[in-house]
């Protein structure tokens, strides 16, 4: 699965009533597989990165288009953890 595709990051929220806002519950963080629907959790991040691989979708054309990307789900930086990129999901739903 590509790390790019941010909507395979799955998660529950709870609202905080005193404050009026969602938060994300803590624990709950989940990468879902597209295809066979299992569930990684962050501690499964670093083992996905060193033994995944890029596998390109029309492989006759890597020779001319060799592109990949890489999201910010395989970040291996605190302020790119799974938990504050599904808090900032919920503060982008925000209706103000």
């Amino acid at each position: 699965m590509r790390s790019a595709d941010i909507h395979n990051l799955q998660f529950e929220s709870v609202y905080n009533e005193q404050l009026k806002t969602y938060f994300v519950k803590k624990g709950t963080e989940r990468l879902v597989c597209p295809k066979c629907g299992f569930e990684h959790v962050e501690a499964d991040k670093e083992w996905c990165i060193s033994h995944g691989e890029y596998v390109h979708l029309v492989p006759e054309l890597f020779d001319e288009r060799p592109s990949f990307q890489v999201g910010a789900l395989a970040s291996q930086l605190p302020a790119l953890s799974w938990g504050e990129i599904a808090q900032q999901q919920l503060e982008a739903r925000k209706i103000f």
